[in-house]
């Protein structure tokens, strides 16, 4: 009877000290000492307890709120910019505590370590620079009346656009196939429809782990009058007309060779001219006011810029076109790719 009661109470003791064990830590983990977050994003830190136990409750704290903020999902601590600073985040459990020391950036810090030139599979991209100071004027007072009432444009962070319109190779080079009415590899791709673009777009950002995409209208419209170094022609990069672009009078009633008209304040080509070239967003009307970031709403797609069988009046950077539908194809419409970002290795 003695000898099993020892062994009772030493199973017990084991058992104890096992349990003591499982459910104090002795160490509280971060996967991260030091986290860069920018404004409006969030970042996420693993925590550990070890040994391993089941059903940790940690509790998160910010030293400083207003500059970042912190909340517990599982094992993972979600930090949150909010404004450009400093912060410590403190994570606890049951007496012990771990920290990430947080340092928040703004958009224009970031963008300072940007490019002004991205090189890439689809070819060159050029930083369009947004305004810090002063919104963008959009539309015209002299123009049709959907061009009006000029109203004021703020793009909450800059992009890059490509100088040309996507030529024919390149389409050819991600999908093997030339749907193009007028044949020709440094052609403008035209017959697609958006639907087909926005396939083309998901293909080449699963393959380049990019984030290419379609202009809104007001990128288009910023990008094409030259953006912050706009000096306020009446076509993208002059007054006349010739000088940048192919449209009824030079052009043969056939699509040219991309850039061999001149280049407009940013370095873009044939924004006036060529093929008329699709938006991501939809074709609605114009508000007094300024906004932020607009996105067209409506039925039909914008798309922007002459066309080689287009008159002079069809050309002007503020003229808006004949909207699309999702299936919609045309010899005279293509487009011409924006990225929203530089990759990690790319910056300064």
């Amino acid at each position: 009877m003695k000898t099993l009661y020892k062994v009772l109470a030493v199973t017990a003791l084991v058992t104890l000290c096992f349990a003591c064990k499982k459910t104090e830590p002795t160490v509280l983990n971060l996967s991260k000492n030091t986290s860069t977050v920018q404004v409006g994003k969030s970042d996420t830190v693993v925590v550990t307890a070890t040994p391993v136990i089941e059903g940790v409750s940690v509790t998160v704290e910010s030293s400083n709120p207003e500059v970042a903020t912190a909340a517990i999902s599982g094992d993972k601590c979600i930090i949150k910019g909010v404004a450009r600073g400093a912060a410590t985040i403190t994570v606890a459990y049951n007496g012990l505590t771990s920290v990430v020391s947080v340092n928040v950036y703004n958009q224009d810090q970031v963008e300072k370590r940007w490019p002004d030139v991205l090189n890439t599979t689809m070819g060159k991209f050029i930083k369009v620079q947004r305004d810090t100071v002063n919104a963008f004027q959009m539309g015209s007072d002299t123009g049709k009346s959907d061009e009006q009432p000029v109203h004021g444009v703020i793009f909450s962070k800059s992009f890059y656009i490509a100088e040309f319109e996507l030529t024919q190779e390149l389409w050819q080079s991600v999908t093997s196939k030339n749907p193009s009415v007028d044949k020709s590899p440094k052609y403008p791709v035209n017959n697609i429809s958006v639907t087909e673009v926005n396939s083309f777009i998901a293909t080449l950002n699963k393959t380049t782990g990019r984030t290419f995409r379609l202009p809104t209208e007001a990128e288009w419209e910023f990008a094409a009058k030259g953006g912050v170094k706009s000096q306020g022609y009446k076509y993208s990069g002059s007054n006349t007309l010739s000088d940048v672009a192919w449209f009824d009078d030079n052009a043969g009633d056939l699509p040219r060779e991309v850039g061999k008209k001149k280049a407009n304040e940013l370095g873009l080509y044939d924004m006036s001219g060529n093929i008329q070239e699709m938006c991501s967003d939809k074709y609605g009307a114009y508000k007094a006011g300024t906004v932020t970031d607009p996105v067209g709403s409506g039925n039909r797609y914008n798309a922007r810029g002459g066309k080689f069988d287009d008159p002079a009046s069809s050309c002007t950077v503020t003229y808006r076109k004949d909207c699309v539908s999702s299936t919609d194809k045309f010899y005279n419409l293509g487009f011409r790719l924006v990225l929203s970002e530089p990759l990690e290795s790319e910056l300064k």
